[in-house]
C-alpha cells in the first residue's frame, strides 16, 4: 500500500517542465515517466511547498478516526488536489515540481491527535 501511495504521488508529479531552462534527464532506455536527474540553472528560483495531507472524506465517520480520510486512493487524490492549488496559488503548477517527499505511518500508529492536525 505504501508503494502506490508514493507511485501515485511520483507519477501525479511528473510531467513536462513548465520553468524555462529546467532539463529533465529521463531514464536511458526507459518510458518510465519519473526523471533520473533534474537540473535547475543558475538563477533560478526554487520554492519548497510545505506539507499537505487528506481533506475529510466521509463526513458521516468520526472525524479522529483514519476511516473518516478514505482509503489510500482518496487519501493521495485529496492531497495531489491541495499541493496543486498551492501552486496554483503561487503561479505554479504540478509541471513546475522536482522533487517530493512523503512521511510515512502505519495506520495502526495513527492516533486522533496525529489526524486532527494533519
Amino acid at each position: 500500500m505504501k508503494r502506490l501511495l508514493l507511485t501515485a504521488i511520483l507519477f501525479g508529479l511528473t510531467g513536462p517542465a513548465c520553468a524555462a531552462g529546467v532539463i529533465r534527464y529521463k531514464i536511458p532506455n526507459s518510458d518510465f515517466p519519473i526523471a533520473q536527474a533534474v537540473e535547475i540553472p543558475a538563477g533560478q528560483n526554487l520554492v519548497f511547498l510545505s506539507g499537505a495531507g487528506p481533506d475529510i472524506a466521509d463526513k458521516s465517520a468520526d472525524k479522529d478516526s483514519p476511516a473518516a480520510y478514505g482509503d489510500t486512493k482518496v487519501q493521495t487524490l485529496s492531497t495531489l488536489k491541495k499541493i496543486e492549488a498551492n501552486l496554483k496559488s503561487m503561479g505554479l503548477g504540478m509541471g513546475d515540481v522536482v522533487k517530493m517527499r512523503c512521511s510515512w505511518s502505519a495506520i495502526r500508529h495513527w492516533t486522533a491527535r496525529w489526524i486532527s492536525q494533519g
